[in-house]
């Protein structure tokens, strides 16, 4: 009978201890910052993730801020106009991504999200996204 318990408990904890690890194996998925497809094997510069495509654009390109914005919790909508830009960028094959860093103020947590394009796309993005972005 104790045998019986030992084991389950053994087999137990084995289910846990893999439950939980395929758990963080789902959480810990990369996607590419431009064209946000699933990466099997993400490759990293600047802590930033792209596949094996858009690594080589992010790695040798000239990237220039093409618009900077703030989102809250109470007014996300900036932070949707900034994200419909960079896809529709990227439908019309121009790359870009967005990088997101975070303040603390009024109690809030603010997003400070950053759009980035290549120098040499910049007043075609410019144009094409001054709708959404106003």
């Amino acid at each position: 009978m104790i045998t019986a318990i030992s084991i389950l408990t053994i087999l137990g904890c084995c289910l846990l201890f893999f439950a939980n690890k395929r758990r963080l194996s789902i959480s810990e998925k990369q996607l590419c910052l431009i064209c946000e497809q699933e990466l099997t094997q993400p490759h990293f510069e600047d802590g930033l993730a792209f596949c094996s495509t858009h690594f080589q654009i992010y790695k040798h390109g000239n990237w220039k801020l093409l618009h900077k914005g703030h989102a809250t919790s109470d007014r996300p909508e900036h932070g949707v106009s900034i994200y419909k830009a960079k896809t529709m960028l990227y439908q019309l094959e121009i790359p870009s991504f967005i990088t997101a860093d975070y303040e603390y103020k009024d109690e809030q947590i603010i997003t400070v999200m950053s759009l980035m394009v290549l120098e040499e796309n910049f007043e075609r993005a410019q144009a094409l996204s001054k709708s959404i972005l106003n």
